[in-house]
């Protein structure tokens, strides 16, 4: 977790305080964000946290003074326009997820039910534990029909945006196409990931319509890109433990 500060520096006067503002703010957690700002003697009551699905300028109002007491107690300092690009990025974010959840709904009759065993199945997945992972994928056309193994896609691969948000800026530049050392359905696999985070409809659309329609080659290609994504996660888990 990182607490960042900008430097909008935005001439205001808020409450008695009339001073040049700047925007406190965490990356992922609001309780370490509380925490961190109690530390600077701020109070819950000025957390920022705007009305709307799609807001997410969750912040705390500081003061040049402020700012610097936060620097020194180990905030990173970045600009505005960084600042903006996280927020966007954010909200870039919640629109996959709203997104996913209105396919998988009209996909799967069972919404819930569909998560909670896709979900089953990338977490054995991430646990190495790849034939429970073959059975749980499965059994999600057996209950859910033929559209579950794409909802299943789409549920995977944002569920790895959410907890690495780099992913993008991870896969960015990586050309595997004319890379023979890499498996084709591995090739495939990153490709559906980059898609998928670069909100790229069409190019995600054409490569998952690219699947051989013979069920093994399906099964190849959908345990391909669930054991990519475990791999990916547990990399995340390492580096942030």
């Amino acid at each position: 977790m990182t607490i960042y500060v900008d430097d909008a520096y935005i001439p205001a006067k808020v409450r008695q305080h009339i001073s040049r503002w700047c925007h406190l703010f965490s990356d992922t957690s609001d309780e370490e964000l509380h925490a961190f700002a109690a530390q600077l003697g701020l109070r819950r009551s000025y957390f920022q946290k705007p009305n709307g699905s799609l807001q997410t300028h969750r912040h705390y109002d500081v003061t040049e003074g402020v700012r610097a007491r936060a620097v020194a107690l180990g905030a990173v300092e970045i600009t505005r326009r960084a600042y903006v690009e996280l927020i966007n990025a954010e909200r870039a974010r919640l629109r996959h997820a709203k997104t996913t959840h209105q396919h998988t709904r009209s996909c799967c009759p069972s919404h819930r039910d569909f998560h909670r065993r896709a979900m089953a199945a990338l977490h054995l997945a991430v646990a190495e534990n790849l034939d429970g992972a073959r059975t749980a994928v499965l059994e999600l056309p057996a209950h859910h029909g033929p559209g579950a193994l794409t909802g299943a896609l789409l549920v995977w691969i944002d569920a790895l945006v959410s907890a690495t948000p780099d992913v993008q800026r991870r896969l960015a530049g990586r050309d595997l196409a004319d890379d023979e050392a890499v498996e084709p359905v591995t090739r495939w696999a990153t490709q559906m990931i980059a898609a998928r985070a670069a909100r790229d409809k069409a190019g995600f659309e054409a490569l998952r319509t690219a699947i051989p329609k013979n069920p093994a080659a399906v099964g190849a290609h959908v345990m391909g890109l669930l054991t990519l994504i475990a791999t990916y996660l547990r990399t995340h888990e390492m580096r942030t433990s």
